[in-house]
């Protein structure tokens, strides 16, 4: 099973189950190899899955990196609210664990 990000919804889908996550208005479509990295800089837990490097910067699924950012994806703010990024994909820590565990691509749909 291949997780599915609605960019529209502001959700990542492992089949039937959908989790809100916080996105970005550049945040690419398309299907994507998951590159897990190390992540040195503090707010991103250590690591990160890295799903874009076509740019200036890579774009990675990774944890939500602040209060502000957690509490977006814990009161289930609509999808508009969610859509702050730059064209990373945060998550909350178990959606990040699960992931990481089990994935090693991500389809990104409007």
């Amino acid at each position: 099973m291949v997780p599915v990000i609605v960019l529209s919804a502001a959700v990542l889908c492992f089949g039937a189950e959908c989790v809100p996550v916080i996105v970005g208005k550049t945040t690419p479509v398309g299907a994507f190899a998951l590159e897990h990295v190390t992540a040195p800089v503090e707010p991103y837990g250590g690591d990160a899955l890295v799903f874009d490097r076509s740019g200036e910067l890579p774009l990675a699924v990774h944890r939500a990196i602040n209060a502000h950012r957690h509490a977006l994806l814990d009161r289930r703010s609509p999808p508009s609210a969610r859509a702050i990024s730059k064209g990373c994909v945060n998550v909350q820590d178990a959606v990040y664990n699960r992931l990481r565990d089990c994935c090693t691509a991500i389809v990104i749909v409007r």
